[in-house]
Formats: structure tokens, sequence, C-alpha cells
């Protein structure tokens, strides 16, 4: 049963790496799954691990980024909010432990700072213009908070 378990979860962390999982790799795991006699139970909570493996590793880039490059920040959570929602994991899976909600809530913070900056364009011969918000990220707000498995409560005292 351990080497079943061993034998999914490697298949699982490839399958994750992608960052939109195809039907057909499901398929082939579940079809692993099958061969090797693991429950679906154990699968699922070997697939979940795996995922919020891969989650972290999004918020780990996104600390990474925060203070120099809010940007680069931004577009990294705007990623793990796409791998979320692309793959179907919004019921399954967040990104918060025990030990990161403080981080997290940083991060929101730094990406709410930043999705109500102004937007800058620089044009030629030195000149910019700012044309408003990052309004893709104000329409994200809600996912990032889902996302880092934020309170409502969390999500009220940041934005006050």
């Amino acid at each position: 049963r351990e080497l079943a378990g061993e034998v999914y979860r490697k298949s699982a962390k490839n399958v994750v790496c992608a960052p939109v999982i195809p039907e057909e790799a499901r398929a082939q795991l579940d079809q692993l799954r099958q061969d090797v006699r693991l429950s679906e139970d154990a699968a699922k909570v070997i697939f979940a691990e795996e995922v919020k493996k891969r989650m972290a590793a999004y918020v780990e880039k996104a600390s990474n980024l925060q203070k120099s490059n809010p940007k680069g920040m931004a577009e990294v959570v705007n990623g793990l909010v796409e791998y979320r929602y692309d793959n179907g994991l919004e019921e399954t899976s967040n990104v918060r432990t025990q030990s990161n909600g403080g981080l997290l809530l940083d991060i929101y913070r730094t990406y709410l700072l930043y999705a109500l900056s102004p937007e800058v364009i620089e044009l030629p011969m030195n000149t910019h213009v700012t044309i408003g918000r990052h309004e893709y990220e104000i329409r994200n707000l809600g996912k990032v908070g889902s996302t880092f498995g934020l309170a409502e409560t969390e999500v009220n005292k940041i934005h006050t």
C-alpha cells in the first residue's frame, strides 16, 4: 500500500506541474490509481498534497518579489489564481497553512495596493501617461482572497 502511494504520488507530482491539467492526464492518473489498488480517498489526499505544494511555490515566488517588484508579484499571484481556477481546484484547495497566514495577508495587502495604484504607460521621448488603475487585478481580488484561504473578516480589515 505504501508503494502504491509512492507510485501514485510521483505521477500526481508530474501531472500537477502542467499549467492546465489535461483531462487525459487526470484519466491516466485515475487508471494508475486503480492499477495499483489505491483507494479513491487516499488518491485524493495525495493529489491535494501535490497541488498544495505546486501552489506553495507560487506563494514563495510572490513573496520574494513582493517588495522589489510589485508588478511581478501581481503576475505571479494572477498565475496562481489562474492555475487554481483553470484546473477546477477552487473547491478543494487553497494555499493557507497554519504557518503562512501572515505572509498571505501581506501579499494580499501588496496585491491590493498594486491593483489600486495608477497604471502608467511609458511613451517615447521620456514621457508617460496614466491610464487608470489595474482593472484586471481589481476584478481578481475575490479570487485571490479565496485562493489564499482568507476569511471575509481578514479581507475587510485589509480594505479598511
